[in-house]
């Protein structure tokens, strides 16, 4: 014989709540500790539900509280908006209406007649006298008569162009690439003749280069050395002995009298003005939510 097993303190949560919700007919041979500890477990999973519910309603409350603006504010705001808003809204659904009925009585029978004795006249005579004619034309004449010009006109003198280009280009080129390539082997015979020559002068240069580079980076050492005693160092004194505490001097007085006063005027009154526009706005019914 088996004995129901015991709950143990180290179960969890989701553990407990399997073992609860045991079927019937195991419950039914279980001690009554467990019924006492369901109904336990069933009591404290509804009083979690009405504090949720509850933290939920305060928060639909408190949000609903703050989005409505305070009552010094929202009674002048709704007598602005009856007093401006809704003659101007009026005037523009009357507007509104006045242009619905001009366009239902007049505009609209106005452009069906324009477009019955103007437009669909003008659109015949356009596609009778004008396309159709040109149409014809180019099927009739221009394009017989340019088959016949390009069959014997253009073609026969583009062939006779073609053979007077290449007979240009084996009467001319051909000889002026024979001159350049009789030019190029005389350049490069006289480059192996010179080769050794050339090459003495360029080690030559070569050495004078690069001895002139040593010498003017030493000559650029002891310049930069010259150049740092008598200029940059005194600048950097004068720099930080005098130009430095000036400007931090014209800083912090630029503070005190300007950036602070501003800062004070921003905070203190365009920051409330502007929170007081935006309510009476949102009243109004202008502004976002």
């Amino acid at each position: 014989m088996t004995s129901s097993p015991q709950p143990s303190e180290q179960w969890t949560e989701p553990q407990r709540a399997q073992q609860y919700r045991q079927p019937p007919e195991q419950q039914r041979h279980q001690p009554e500790q467990y019924q006492q500890q369901y109904q336990q477990y069933q009591q404290q999973q509804y009083q979690q539900q009405q504090y949720q519910q509850q933290q939920y309603q305060q928060q639909q409350y408190q949000q609903q509280y703050q989005r409505q603006p305070a009552g010094c504010i929202a009674w002048p705001a709704r007598v602005i908006a009856v007093l401006v808003v809704v003659p101007v809204r009026l005037l523009w659904e009357a507007a509104a209406a006045i242009g619905r009925l001009l366009n239902a009585v007049l505009l609209r029978p106005l452009g069906w007649l324009f477009m019955t004795l103007v437009v669909t006249p003008l659109q015949f005579l356009w596609l009778w006298l004008v396309v159709r004619p040109a149409g014809l034309l180019y099927r009739a004449v221009l394009t017989p008569v340019g088959r016949f010009l390009y069959q014997y006109l253009l073609r026969p003198v583009g062939r006779a162009l073609r053979w007077l280009v290449v007979g240009l280009a084996i009467i001319v080129f051909t000889p002026i690439a024979w001159v350049a390539r009789g030019i190029g082997a005389a350049v490069m015979a006289l480059y192996r003749l010179t080769r050794p020559v050339l090459a003495a002068i360029g080690h030559v240069l070569m050495d004078a280069l690069s001895f002139g580079w040593r010498v003017g980076g030493v000559v650029a050492r002891y310049v930069g050395l010259v150049l740092g005693l008598l200029i940059v160092r005194p600048l950097r004194w004068l720099w930080r002995a005098l130009l430095r505490p000036v400007l931090a001097a014209v800083r912090w007085t630029w503070n005190l009298l300007v950036v602070a006063p501003l800062r004070w005027v921003t905070v203190s009154v365009l920051r409330p003005i502007g929170g007081a526009t935006r309510a009476v706005l949102r009243a109004m019914g202008v502004g976002g939510p």
